[in-house]
Formats: C-alpha cells, structure tokens, sequence
C-alpha cells in the first residue's frame, strides 16, 4: 500500500476482513505517529506584484 489516510486504510482493512471503526484507526494512526499526505501541490494564494510599482 502507497501513502495514505485514515478513510483509505479503513477501507482497505475492511477489503481484507479487519472489521474496525474509521474512527479507532485515526485514532491508532495518531498514537502511532503516522500522518496521511495530501496529494498534489499547494494552492497559491497570494502573487506579490512588482515591488517598484508604487500604491
């Protein structure tokens, strides 16, 4: 299994016959230290102009 949070797991443990509460696997993720990634880039939010054009 690649990188994932706690909805994939749960669901992927539940394909293999592990019958467990999303919420107890966040809850195991967290103790454990495991953290899901987000997949793509970052939004950007904020585009500085040209500093010598004056206001």
């Amino acid at each position: 299994m690649q990188v994932y949070g706690a909805r994939k797991v749960h669901k992927q443990l539940l394909r293999e016959g592990v019958e467990v509460a999303r919420c107890t696997v966040e809850r195991l993720m967290r103790e454990m230290g495991i953290a899901g990634v987000m997949r793509g880039k970052p939004k950007r939010t904020t585009i500085h102009g040209d500093e010598s054009a004056g206001r």
